[in-house]
């Protein structure tokens, strides 16, 4: 098979396995939602709204991780990737969970004193974003001899 035609297949495959679990997901954050208006309980909720989307860029980054395995070399860290664009998106996406769980942070940053700022979208690009960068800043750095 050629390597063009083989490369494609399987950059697809992943991209529908990774929209039906995205939708798997999606039903789950469903029946919490249903059930947390129906217990009165939405903290379950706000988590799942953190850590879903921070799975959704780990599966995201998944290729380029199969790749930077395979290459030869030791593993190093991107810290500064991480600390510039992964600790602000993780702040992101853990925006709600903080607010509920530090009552005295709500009086200076709850959503409703923002009400031009979508913070279900923020969450959730930031827990994409925070979960992208937190599988690739690990590399392999090969020192040639």
């Amino acid at each position: 098979m050629n390597y063009k035609l083989k490369r494609f297949l399987l950059f697809f495959i992943y991209s529908i396995f990774i929209i039906y679990v995205i939708i798997q997901v999606e039903n789950y954050g469903l029946v919490l939602r249903q059930r947390g208006m129906a217990e009165l309980n939405m903290i379950p909720l706000s988590v799942y709204n953190a850590i879903a989307p921070i799975f959704i860029g780990l599966l995201i980054a998944i290729p380029y991780f199969v790749h930077e395995v395979r290459k030869k070399g030791k593993w190093k860290f991107d810290w500064i990737k991480f600390t510039a664009i992964g600790i602000p998106s993780l702040y992101l996406a853990l925006f709600l969970p903080l607010v509920y769980s530090i009552p005295s942070l709500s009086q200076y940053i709850y959503p409703h004193r923002f009400t031009f700022i979508n913070f279900n979208m923020l969450m959730t690009l930031g827990g994409i974003v925070f979960g992208y960068i937190a599988l690739t800043s690990l590399y392999k750095d090969y020192k040639g001899d």
